[in-house]
Formats: structure tokens, C-alpha cells, sequence
């Protein structure tokens, strides 16, 4: 089975040359990833509902633009940034009651609330 693209040979090719050029950029460097997973396990921990996709992806973007280059981003900083990302804003994250999770700490059980049984997959 081949498969069918519109681009011919020499788009391919320089299509392939911009992309080893962007992957060398990060032969010389260090990154730190912070995933949605983190974020998660900051809500149970902390008694908050599970983001959808969205809020997980709108929390991500708004800690990157946020976040102090001097300290970086710590387990506190991304607490703190929870916090602060969610003041104001209605719908997430809502304050489960105490102890919710605690008899359900595994990590992909979510309790039995409406709130945390949304289908949420970020890996697609």
C-alpha cells in the first residue's frame, strides 16, 4: 500500500531539510517538559476536579508565558500557578470535598463524580 500525498519529490525533500533543521536546534539544549499528567496529579492531590483537555492545555500555555526564567518552574511555582490560573474563572477547577480522592489514589481513578468522569484523552 503507498500512500497518496500532493506534494512531489522536491517539496518533500525540503519539507524534510526545515525539519532536521528545527530538530538540530534541539541537539544543543536542555528542556524540562511539564505534561497535563502533572496537572492532574496536582488537582487530586489538592482536591480539585479533572481538567478537559482544553483547561489542561489552556493551564500549559498560560504557566510557559507566566513563568519567572530566574526560578523556572517547581513543583510549588506549579501550584501556585493553579491558583493563580483558575482566580476569577468559573467551571475549573472546583473544589472537591476534603478527602475526596483519598481512598482512590490511583491514577486513573478519578472518584465517581460527573465532574471527574468527563472523557478526557490527551494522548492522541
Amino acid at each position: 500500500m503507498t500512500r497518496q500525498t500532493n506534494m512531489n519529490e522536491a517539496q518533500m525533500q525540503q519539507r524534510i531539510e526545515e525539519l532536521e533543521k528545527k530538530l538540530a536546534h534541539y541537539e544543543n539544549n536542555c528542556t524540562v517538559v511539564w505534561m497535563t499528567e502533572d496537572l492532574e496529579w496536582v488537582c487530586q492531590r489538592y482536591n480539585y476536579n479533572r481538567p478537559s483537555k482544553e483547561e489542561a492545555r489552556d493551564f500549559l500555555a498560560y504557566i510557559q508565558r507566566k513563568h519567572d526564567a530566574e526560578i523556572g518552574i517547581t513543583w510549588t511555582t506549579f501550584e501556585i500557578y493553579v491558583d493563580l490560573f483558575c482566580d476569577g474563572r468559573e467551571g475549573w477547577p472546583i473544589q472537591m470535598p476534603e478527602d475526596y480522592y483519598k481512598s482512590c489514589w490511583d491514577e486513573d481513578d478519578w472518584g465517581d463524580h460527573p465532574l471527574n468522569n468527563r472523557e478526557v484523552e490527551y494522548n492522541e
